[in-house]
């Protein structure tokens, strides 16, 4: 009877561990996918299965998230996709499905605007063959083939009716993300403010803009400390713009933070500040201006030998 006892134990402990799983029912997903897969009549057994990925809702499902999955595996890299952060992570303990594991999963915070389904939306399959050559395999399906001729990372995508997914790539994610942190981003994707921001300000805002530099310290409104050496003053606010700016002493740095509900753009006014935006680091000065995604951890650091200042556009969800 205590043998009996104890079995039952074990698996009511196993269950309980199963549920509380971030990924929510992993088996049940794969069954799902891998049926949609067999009745489509795609081949995928001479695929690797690369990686699972899970969709957030919001962006404080994106935060929340990251905190869960943190507990059951090493996160690899946070870089911002697309115009939004974009998490990957290894698991301590691998995925077992059908003879295969998996041991990398994705998380992209949503869009601006967008509500993807929370839960697991698609796999991710390593293949050396020519996309062209899947298409034409499989002539009655449709394939997404928007991203199967990009420079980084080309995918082959195909969707089903339940809102499931597959996608075909040549490189295995965790390469390709370790390719990515052991060389950076070029340092001139960082974008010019006179191509990016007069889009995004009215003529009277950008004749601000301009006299920025003119303008003395201590002469705005609402000075607070936002970290060591760093002092950020109001200059205006409206319903749907904040409009100020970020003064850095030498080797002063911000805290890294994150908004769930905000877009900020930097402009360097002058100096050299260092911007983290999730695992990724850029240098602004005079003139450049960088987008900080809603949900993206990031912070301001003066790397130069003056003081620095950066002009801080803050934009709200609802006016997006």
């Amino acid at each position: 009877m205590k043998f009996l006892f104890f079995i039952c134990s074990l698996m009511m402990a196993a269950f309980s561990c199963h549920a509380a799983s971030p990924f929510g029912d992993v088996h049940g997903f794969l069954d799902r996918l891998f049926e949609n897969i067999e009745e489509a009549g795609v081949d995928v057994s001479a695929y690797e299965m690369d990686h699972i990925c899970y969709m957030a809702e919001t962006v404080e499902e994106y935060i929340e998230m990251k905190a869960e999955f943190a507990q059951v595996g090493e996160r690899l890299r946070e870089a911002i996709v697309s115009g939004r952060p974009f998490v990957v992570y290894k698991l301590h303990e691998p995925i077992t499905y059908r003879g295969r594991e998996l041991s990398i999963i994705e998380m992209p915070a949503p869009k601006v605007g967008k509500k993807p389904k929370s839960g697991l939306e698609h796999v991710e399959f390593v293949t050396d063959e020519d996309f062209s050559v899947i298409v034409a395999r499989y002539p009655h399906l449709t394939f997404d083939t928007s991203s199967a001729y990009r420079a980084v990372n080309p995918e082959l995508t195909l969707r089903f009716d339940d809102g499931t997914l597959i996608r075909f790539h040549h490189e295995p994610l965790e390469k390709v993300v370790l390719d990515q942190r052991e060389n950076p981003r070029d340092p001139g994707l960082v974008e010019k403010a006179r191509i990016s921001v007069p889009s995004l300000l009215s003529a009277s805002r950008m004749e601000q803009l301009q006299e920025l530099k003119e303008i003395p310290e201590g002469s705005y409104q609402n000075r607070k400390e936002v970290g060591y050496g760093v002092i950020y003053e109001m200059i205006a606010a409206d319903a749907g713009l904040g409009f100020g700016m970020s003064l850095i002493d030498i080797n002063g740095e911000s805290a890294s933070h994150y908004h769930v509900d905000t877009i900020e753009i930097v402009v360097g006014i002058n100096g050299t500040t260092e911007v983290a935006i999730s695992d990724e680091i850029y240098i602004v000065r005079s003139g450049d201006a960088l987008m900080l995604p809603v949900g993206a951890p990031h912070r301001i650091k003066n790397v130069g030998d003056h003081p620095s200042r950066v002009l801080m556009l803050s934009y709200f969800n609802k006016v997006l």
